[in-house]
């Protein structure tokens, strides 16, 4: 769940990004808009090819977590490992 949450955080963000771009780079903006909806919308519906559209293929993704006893740690997540997740 907290994946979940963190891809809303991220793309909410790109969103932002995408709506403050000047109407010149109306390519641009709805390349980035689409990009975010394919990743938030590729683990809800089961999407491989919706999330191979949305990621660089070198993406490392770095992940901050704490485990239930406090520990904290940072897990990494590669271009093969997203599509894994996205198809199932």
């Amino acid at each position: 769940m907290k994946i979940v949450y963190l891809g809303l955080i991220l793309c909410g963000g790109l969103m932002l990004f995408a709506s403050g771009v000047s109407a010149n780079n109306e390519v641009d903006r709805q390349a980035v808009m689409r990009a975010a909806r394919d990743y938030i919308e590729s683990q809800h519906i089961v999407s491989e090819d919706m999330m191979r559209r949305s990621l660089h293929p070198k993406l490392v993704k770095r992940t901050y977590w704490r485990n239930a006893d406090g520990t904290e740690f940072v897990m990494e997540t590669d271009y093969e490992y997203m599509l894994k997740l996205a198809a199932t």
